[in-house]
């Protein structure tokens, strides 16, 4: 009988330690699922950023407005929507943490005059005035599509938070006068 009781108990314990592990299985998989899901929600939100400008200068061609500018705008969005539609595919870089960047020596006024452009609509549709005042020696190293998503979600939410017919001013200087990267 010892035997048996002794068999029981070791038996209990590993069906207490399978449940243990099954449950610490099913909370990383909902954790997956979760980062998942909020994955796809920036990408879907970094996928809507440019299609705004795009429908914009469609609308002022179809209007007989069309310009150079207009043309560049599209073609500088539809650049940007390729890059990102290009990480989309590679997800597994991207959960790895492996993601790669362009990193290049870029006008910091450069990135934040395309993103004012990228969020222009927002600014539009809300009459709110946006101010910029960038010193033209804002030089960074890094890649330019991703400054570019970065301060762009950033005046999104600055139009989203702010009072409609509101002001935004944009300001940025070197923190030093040294020598540009």
């Amino acid at each position: 009988m010892v035997g048996l009781e002794a068999r029981v108990q070791e038996r209990t314990a590993q069906l207490e330690k399978l449940a243990t592990e099954n449950a610490e299985l099913a909370r990383t998989a909902q954790e997956a699922v979760r980062v998942r899901d909020e994955f796809i929600s920036i990408a879907s939100h970094e996928l809507r950023n440019p299609l705004a400008p795009i429908a914009m200068a469609l609308e002022l061609m179809k209007a007989g407005t069309e310009t150079q500018e207009q043309r560049a705008i599209i073609e500088r969005q539809v650049r940007h929507l390729t890059r990102l539609v290009d990480d989309l595919l590679d997800v597994s870089r991207i959960t790895r943490g492996q993601v790669a960047l362009l990193k290049e020596r870029i006008s910091f006024a450069e990135v934040v005059s395309k993103s004012v452009e990228m969020a222009a609509p927002l600014f539009a549709k809300r009459e709110q005035e946006v101010t910029l005042s960038l010193g033209s020696d804002l030089w960074v190293e890094g890649d330019a599509v991703r400054l570019a998503q970065v301060v762009s979600n950033l005046l999104t939410n600055a139009a989203k938070y702010s009072e409609p017919h509101g002001h935004i001013d944009i300001f940025a200087e070197p923190l030093n006068k040294m020598d540009p990267l």
